[in-house]
């Protein structure tokens, strides 16, 4: 008899591992691609990979150049794919520099998180 497969969810999954499983779903099997396609370097994306902070506006580049949603990238809540409208709200009105600043600290943090 075959012991079950143990079902991971989004939340089991670093950062890290949610970036890696969304490249390989949209095709992207080198760093270098993803880089390319983002504008950062091969090495960037290996950092990020390994747990390193990543500004706002790469995760915004991430997001659209992945099809996934935020909430599934940054916390791994949701669907992959599926809409999230908080954090889509947030991103996509205009902030105050303070208020944006405040959205980085929370998103890093939610990172910073999902690492261990």
């Amino acid at each position: 008899m075959e012991a079950p497969i143990k079902r991971e969810t989004n939340k089991s999954l670093s950062f890290g591992d949610r970036l890696t499983k969304a490249m390989i779903n949209v095709g992207h099997t080198k760093n270098a691609s993803l880089a390319a396609e983002i504008g950062v370097s091969e090495s960037t994306i290996c950092r990020w990979k390994c747990g390193s902070a990543i500004k706002l506006k790469h995760i915004i580049k991430l997001k659209n150049a992945l099809s996934v949603s935020l909430d599934w990238l940054i916390c791994g809540e949701g669907d992959m794919a599926g809409e999230q409208p908080r954090l889509k709200y947030l991103i996509t009105t205009k902030l105050s520099e303070k208020s944006a600043l405040e959205v980085i600290s929370f998103l890093n943090e939610h990172i910073n998180s999902n690492k261990s």
